[in-house]
This record gives structure tokens, C-alpha cells and sequence, in this order.
């Protein structure tokens, strides 16, 4: 009781939500420009990635973010089944080879 005592007070329910009903979570899109920010700003000054060539493969974790932060340095990304659904994020985990760029 004490734990859920302690949630209620940290996570604020929303108008009309029940004590037991945990908050909704929200995207907050701004926090992907942010970490991109921070991650630029970590590539050695003067570096030039235009002549790298990369694939980009399957639903990485970083399936949105990676692609977008090689292609602002300069890269040319060919990115392949970056599309997640909520469930197919898995779907070929694994199976991913260097002809699946090759093919491209």
C-alpha cells in the first residue's frame, strides 16, 4: 500500500483516471533532436562521412534515429525494413546478411 501510496504522489493520474490507473505515456519527439544534438556534437570536428557508404538494417533500436543521424553527417544510408509496427520489430532479427545490402 505504501508503494502505491508513493506512486500516486510521484505520477499524478490524469483528470478522470482512477487511483489504480497508471499515467498515460506520452512521446516527446523533441527529446530524438536532442540526443541527435548530442551525438553530432561527439564526431571528431572536420570529420566527412560523405564518401562512407552504409545499410542500415531491420528495426534496429536506434531504427529512426540511426539513419537520420549518418545521413546529417554526410553518409549515404540505404536503409532496410526500418518500419516497426509494435510487432514486427523482431520479425527478422537475425537474418539480416551483407547481401541484403548488396541487392539494394
Amino acid at each position: 500500500m505504501r508503494l502505491r501510496r508513493l506512486w500516486n504522489r510521484t505520477f499524478q493520474a490524469p483528470a478522470g483516471a482512477g487511483a489504480d490507473d497508471p499515467p498515460a505515456l506520452v512521446a516527446d519527439e523533441s527529446l530524438d533532436a536532442r540526443y541527435l544534438d548530442f551525438l553530432r556534437s561527439k564526431v571528431v570536428p572536420g570529420a566527412k562521412l560523405s564518401s562512407l557508404r552504409m545499410c542500415w538494417l531491420r528495426e534496429w533500436r536506434a531504427y529512426k534515429l540511426g539513419p537520420e543521424l549518418f545521413e546529417s553527417l554526410g553518409a549515404k544510408v540505404i536503409a532496410i525494413g526500418i518500419e516497426p509496427d509494435g510487432r514486427n520489430i523482431n520479425a527478422v532479427a537475425g537474418r539480416c546478411t551483407s547481401k541484403d545490402c548488396k541487392n539494394v
